[in-house]
């Protein structure tokens, strides 16, 4: 009984937390904090709108399956999808369309950790805007990795208070 049990849990964790991504994930739940920040907006099958710095760069990207995993998802950007003043300063051009710009993992279907990596531009052979003090050189994440919450995630035992 144990074992039926136990196979039914799991299962209910493997389709609950690591099936169809969530529609948005944002670096707050907190009203004040959730629109205009980093977030990711899944708009189909293997891609996301992808706001990088509010009122400055978003993108379209594709995401795929890490090798292996069935939480963990690298990004890769494809297109420039509306860009402010400080994101048309950028050589959109010279970035890799194939180079992961970042890699996201499911932890529970409520948070989600991204380490931001940056746009790979295949001219100079390194990342660029990459997380910095420095305005506007990097996406509005608190560090290189950073959590990314799934706010319409229906868990009353998890909040953001008491995951960080």
């Amino acid at each position: 009984m144990k074992n039926i049990l136990f196979a039914m849990l799991a299962l209910y964790i493997y389709y609950a937390y690591a099936g169809e991504p969530p529609e948005v994930l944002q670096t707050s739940c907190d009203e004040k904090f959730s629109s205009g920040y980093f977030e990711i907006k899944y708009s189909s099958e293997n891609n996301a709108l992808i706001t990088v710095n509010s009122n400055q760069i978003y993108i379209d990207s594709k995401f795929s399956n890490l090798e292996n995993s069935d939480n963990t998802y690298l990004f890769t950007f494809e297109r420039t999808a509306d860009l402010g003043r400080g994101g048309m300063m950028l050589s959109w051009d010279d970035y890799s369309h194939e180079t992961p710009i970042f890699k996201l993992e499911n932890i529970d279907g409520y948070r989600y950790k991204i380490n931001w990596f940056g746009f790979w531009n295949v001219k100079s052979n390194n990342y660029n805007w990459t997380v910095s003090d420095e305005f506007f050189s990097g996406p509005e994440l608190n560090t290189k990795e950073s959590i990314l919450y799934n706010c319409n995630f229906n868990n009353s035992s998890t909040t953001e208070n008491e995951t960080d």
